[in-house]
Parts: structure tokens; sequence; C-alpha cells
């Protein structure tokens, strides 16, 4: 039987309660119960995440909470993976656990789907809050484009060069997953396909990256609908700057994108990699985490 939920709202998590309780009291005010669900990838949680849900299930009954629960760990890709698979909606956000939607986020998602059923990704801009410093470091994470906008070629989508934000190419945000509201039933198929890149933390944009090969299949949406909550402490097993250099535009390639663009995007996503090293550099770390605790003090 076919099922009548537009968007379905698909949050990974591990034992990261606290957010997530903040993140689903949220969407109890905004969501539509008739025609939307909510879906949690309980990856393996040993903190109070399942009474956080049940207590949750049992204050909102009007609302479908699906409860994708792994006994063991199974790792963000395959968390993202199975959550999708869980889903019932023809789109599926998929929502970081501490990144809270904005006011009308949801009914625009919604206007969207309805205009456009056939998209396969609406990239939606978003803020950036700084949890440590407790202020909002980015009203825009995306700047240059000041409209909304139906991309009609996947590599204008995806090689969009962007002035003054965060990533040099629009392309790049993919890997910010709570922008991405994703096609379900593209997504299913092209994921069985993508089972050797499980483990890079970042199989959403892989997928993305097969399911917008169509004319008209990218809407980016302009003003910042969700807010991202940075500095987290979040930890990755593997370098992923260094993989989304060479493994997943590598991949790009091989499904046809441009080698001459992919190889200018290497080149200037290289500075972000050195970016990063500076900020995971133990002296410079130190002397952040000393600034930070000055700034409490006299806050």
């Amino acid at each position: 039987m076919a099922s009548n939920y537009i968007l379905s709202i698909c949050i990974p998590t591990h034992n990261r309660a606290d957010f997530l309780s903040k993140n689903l009291e949220k969407l109890a005010h905004m969501i539509d119960s008739k025609n939307m669900e909510i879906v949690v990838g309980n990856d393996g949680s040993t903190d109070n995440t399942d009474s956080i849900i049940s207590q949750f299930v049992k204050m909102h009954p009007n609302i479908r909470l699906v409860h994708k629960r792994s006994k063991k760990r199974v790792f963000f890709d395959r968390n993202v993976i199975e959550i999708v698979k869980a889903a019932s909606g023809k789109f599926c956000w998929l929502l970081g656990d501490d990144d809270v939607p904005k006011t009308g986020s949801i009914l625009k998602i919604k206007a969207l789907i309805e205009k456009y059923p056939n998209l396969s990704l609406i990239h939606l801009n978003y803020s950036r809050f700084d949890n440590l410093l407790q202020k909002i470091t980015a009203k825009k994470m995306i700047n240059g484009i000041n409209k909304d906008r139906l991309f009609k070629n996947y590599e204008d989508y995806y090689f969009k060069p962007i002035k003054n934000s965060y990533f040099k190419f629009l392309g790049t945000h993919t890997i910010t997953m709570s922008s991405d509201v994703i096609n379900r039933g593209k997504w299913l198929k092209a994921i069985g396909n993508l089972k050797k890149y499980i483990g890079h933390n970042f199989i959403h944009s892989f997928a993305i990256g097969t399911i917008i090969q169509t004319p008209n299949s990218v809407y980016f949406v302009c003003k910042p609908q969700v807010q991202y909550l940075s500095n987290n402490h979040r930890v990755w097993p593997n370098d992923i700057w260094k993989d989304y250099n060479s493994v997943l535009l590598s991949y790009l390639r091989g499904i046809g994108y441009s080698e001459k663009k992919i190889e200018q995007m290497r080149k200037l996503q290289s500075e972000y990699e050195k970016r990063e090293a500076m900020v995971k550099n133990k002296f410079i770390s130190s002397v952040y985490r000393f600034a930070l605790s000055i700034y409490k003090r006299i806050k």
C-alpha cells in the first residue's frame, strides 16, 4: 500500500538525548501529523535516548514516530541508510539531532514538494550557531545566491561557485546533512550501488551526486531553513576532507561529472583541509580553549 506521507524527517542519533529531546519538541509544534512522520535512527545509544523517544510518543500520540534502533553501533553511514529505508515519505529531510529547524521551514519544504514532485534534491541554506560561545557565527552559510533557484543542470548546481561562503562550491554543502531533503524513491534506487563507500561518513553526498543527474532536479532555498549547531566535539574515525577530495570527487568523475571542474574543486577544497588541520593542531586548540575560558569568565 502506498504511503500518504509527503515528508519523513529522518534523524540519526547516538548518545545525544538532550539535543534530540529539544529537537523533537521543536518538531512537535511544526509537523503536519496527517502527511508527515519522524524517523529516529538510534545507533546503539547507551544514554536515555530510549526514554526520550518513549516519552515523546506518549506525549504526542497523533505524530507518527518510527524508532529504528540498533543494538550495536552501526555508525553514521549505515544509520542514515537504515532510517531512509524505514521511512515512508516521498521525501526525507536528513536532519542532525542537534540542528534546529527554523519556523516555517517544514511548510516551505512541503510547498516545494507539492509544486515540484519530481525533484531529486531540495537544498536548504542554513545558519550556524556556535555551541561553545553560544552565539550565531553565520546568519547565512551560503552567500552569493540571493533568491530561490531551480537548477536545470546538475553540474551547474554542483560546481556553482559561491563567494564569501564557508565552502567554495554549492555542491560541497551537501556534506552538511541537515541542508538535504532527498527524493526517497530515487535515493533507494541509487544506494544499492554505493555499499563500498560506507565508512567515509557522508554516504548522503555520494547518493546525492547520483540522484541529481536529471534536468530540473535540484531546487535551492536561499533563506536559511535550519540552524546548524557547531563545536559539538563530533569525532570522525577518518579524515573526512581527505576522503572528500580523493574518494567522493573521484566517484563523481566516474559517473560522468566534468573532470576539469572536479580538479578545480579539489584544489579549492584543499584550502579548507588546511584550515581544518590548523583547528586540529594541539597548540592552536589549547590556545582556543584558554581563550574560551577567559571569555566565559568575563561574559
